[in-house]
């Protein structure tokens, strides 16, 4: 059975998170006046992770950008302020 979904066909999820809710809104923003993303959502999310030796906990915003599959690489570079985004096709 092939799953359901609202989504166009070839639009693909791009996540990244950042340290406020003004850089994560920002980025939305800009994502969409520049037609980056389709779609842009945020919140705030609590995370656990290893940095430098130590686990740490922060609170930060996921950023989930709906974008063309043709352009996720390219679009990707400036436009995230990331090392590491993920990609979910």
């Amino acid at each position: 059975m092939t799953p359901k979904t609202t989504d166009p066909p070839g639009l693909v999820e791009i996540l990244t998170t950042v340290a406020s809710e003004r850089e994560a809104r920002d980025l939305a923003r800009r994502a969409i006046e520049e037609r980056v993303a389709a779609c842009v959502h945020y919140f705030p999310i609590r995370s656990v992770y290893r940095w430098r030796g130590k686990v740490e906990e922060d609170e930060e915003y996921q950023v989930t950008l709906k974008t063309p599959a043709r352009d996720a690489v390219i679009r990707c570079g400036p436009g995230i302020p990331t090392t590491s985004p993920r990609f979910f096709g």
